[in-house]
């Protein structure tokens, strides 16, 4: 198993810049996820560690050993991709075991490795037959035990499940867990889905634009986003986010938000009345309420095991989330509250936290 430690990194294509001065620490058998949209870094971050790409500056440690100029095979670190790159003309069993047999390593040590990882992965009856017999899962399977039999210290994977089906998806983030838990190897993981960030980090490390912008577990970034950007990325459906201005109502803090609503705010420590704010609060924490803001349903959709509520309230668009089956129909005038201890407070310039 592998520790892995980044100091001040950064990459540069000619004059661009895309990773500025990045840090971070992964323990050894951590399973940390590095998640955000399209384009913020993290997949080139994954290739510097694995020594795929050039470091323009800073450090990579591997076990606290300077790695930035080792080679990919030197670090024994495994790579899975999002394409699964098996070779056609061979079947299960030689894909998984062609890494070895370049490297040198007897017949009998590659068979005893690839029959191994394919009673792990669930291959074992596989192993004669060849890619195009193969579905999606069972190829990623494949592409996961040509990794697994050269008995790295640390696995990394590219945005895996991409090519799969939701069902495939869901199966397979078990199954990589489960492995995880039995190799209790260290793993980094990059996806843009921040639903399999949720349900598939220790920890993750949400990035934009070549900087990290929070690293904590799951239930800390959904919790206690640090800014609106994490407030908006994390969770689905999405935050809620309403800008305003901060105001006197009968002695409380209130927003009067662009749109034209009031909301009740909490109490927030240095907030002054006039200051430009952001409210964030999820669509689980806003209910219908006897005495609230008014508001007007613009459509409902029932997944079954709950209810999502769309509604605007002045120029505001808010969204509810409830378990209950709504009778409510579109246009029909109702009253909404936010629950006050998981509203979420934000400077509208800066976009920095502030309760």
């Amino acid at each position: 198993m592998a520790s892995l430690t980044l100091r001040n990194i950064v990459k540069k294509y000619g004059q661009r810049q895309v990773i500025h001065g990045l840090d971070l620490d992964i323990a050894d058998g951590e399973f940390v996820v590095l998640v955000g949209p399209s384009g913020c870094g993290k997949s080139t971050l994954l290739r510097m560690i694995s020594g795929l790409e050039e470091i323009t500056g800073g450090e990579v440690m591997v076990n606290g050993q300077l790695a930035n100029k080792m080679q990919p095979r030197q670090r024994n670190i495994a790579m899975v991709f999002q394409d699964f790159a098996l070779y056609p003309h061979m079947s299960v069993r030689k894909n998984m075991a062609f890494a070895l047999r370049m490297a040198g390593i007897s017949r009998a040590e590659r068979d005893a490795a690839v029959e191994r990882a394919a009673e792990m992965l669930g291959l074992t009856d596989e192993l004669e037959r060849y890619p195009s017999e193969l579905s999606g899962g069972q190829k990623q399977r494949v592409a996961m035990g040509r990794a697994l039999v050269r008995n790295p210290e640390a696995f990394l994977f590219d945005e895996p499940l991409s090519n799969l089906d939701a069902k495939l998806r869901a199966q397979m983030r078990a199954e990589i867990k489960a492995l995880h838990r039995r190799l209790e190897t260290t793993m980094v993981y990059v996806t843009h889905d921040q639903m399999e960030a949720m349900t598939m980090g220790e920890r993750i490390v949400l990035m934009r634009a070549g900087v990290i912008e929070q690293v904590g577990t799951p239930l800390e970034l959904y919790d206690r986003p640090q800014n609106v950007f994490v407030a908006g990325f994390i969770g689905a459906p999405g935050m809620n986010l309403i800008e305003g201005t901060v105001e006197d109502d009968n002695g409380a803090l209130a927003l009067r938000s662009k749109g034209g609503a009031v909301w009740p705010l909490p109490a927030v420590d240095g907030v002054e009345i006039g200051a430009a704010v952001t409210v964030g609060v999820r669509p689980e924490n806003v209910s219908f309420a006897d005495q609230g803001t008014e508001a007007v349903i613009e459509f409902t959709e029932t997944t079954g095991s709950e209810t999502h509520a769309t509604m605007t309230a002045g120029g505001d668009q808010v969204l509810l989330l409830t378990p209950e089956r709504v009778p409510h129909e579109r246009h029909q005038p109702v009253k909404i509250a936010f629950d006050a201890a998981r509203m979420h407070v934000f400077d509208t310039e800066s976009g920095d936290r502030l309760n």
